[in-house]
């Protein structure tokens, strides 16, 4: 079986074979499900913690041992509104930058079932939004098209740094006004949506087989040693060995 990886927007899920994790520090919120084993949770050098899910905050220090095969884990911004429903739905104390919680049995077997099956986008989202909320939820409204006129623009400028003031002029609102929709209507800033839009155009490179200098450019950073910088302080993985050819990892970019 194949690992796979999902960026979207705003979120990042990775479903495949676990690694060794030292210990590391990242912006993004990790949640991760072990799907045949136990995790084995390290804090800054506390207590060693046995369990079966875990939400790591931003900017926690640890590390992660997953002592079977495949694992889940799901990547959020600690902005977003995304987050804001996790942590609504999981409500409860998270001293020390850490949280576990239980997930049944049957969403662990959807995840190994697509791995066996294959990428499927749609039923990985639906699987992100058990984890997010597992309740069902309104439909989402019509963005404002003052906020698709500025996705527009971001996504036509890629590789280029927008100043907000620009962005804000280009779609007749001033620049509070603008981060203020935009944060309300997509749940995060727009200096981080720009971020994860890099990212994702980057390891759509790197999946392609392009080399890491090659992909940097791309996503538009200045160079590799940039990309890579970004990638480890948003995620706490080293992109080099995520695209690795050893790694085999199939890949799906929105």
């Amino acid at each position: 079986m194949k690992s796979q990886l999902y960026l979207w927007s705003r979120q990042v899920l990775y479903v495949g074979r676990s690694f060794d994790s030292q210990e590391h520090t990242h912006h993004a919120v990790q949640l991760t499900i072990a799907l045949d084993g136990p995790l084995r949770l390290n804090k800054g050098g506390d207590q060693e913690r046995l369990l079966s899910a875990v939400i790591i905050d931003s900017e926690t220090r640890h590390s992660l041992l997953i002592e079977g095969q495949w694992v889940a884990s799901l990547y959020l911004e600690p902005e977003s509104e995304d987050y804001e429903r996790l942590v609504n739905f999981f409500p409860g104390d998270q001293t020390g930058g850490f949280k576990n919680f239980s997930v049944k049995e049957k969403l662990k077997t959807q995840f190994l079932d697509m791995l066996k099956t294959g990428a499927d986008p749609t039923l990985a989202k639906q699987l992100v939004q058990k984890l997010i909320e597992p309740a069902e939820i309104q439909e989402a409204q019509p963005l404002d098209p003052r906020i698709i006129k500025a996705l527009r623009y971001l996504d036509q400028s890629q590789g280029v740094q927008v100043p907000l003031e620009q962005l804000a002029k280009h779609v007749s609102l001033s620049p509070d006004r603008l981060a203020h929709l935009f944060r309300q209507q997509l749940g995060t800033p727009i200096r981080r949506y720009v971020l994860w839009q890099k990212l994702r155009s980057a390891a759509k490179a790197a999946c392609q087989g392009k080399p890491l200098i090659y992909a940097a450019q791309e996503g538009g950073f200045t160079d590799s040693a940039h990309l890579t910088r970004s990638f480890q302080k948003l995620f706490g993985i080293n992109p080099s060995f995520l695209f690795s050819a050893q790694h085999q990892l199939i890949m799906y970019v929105e």
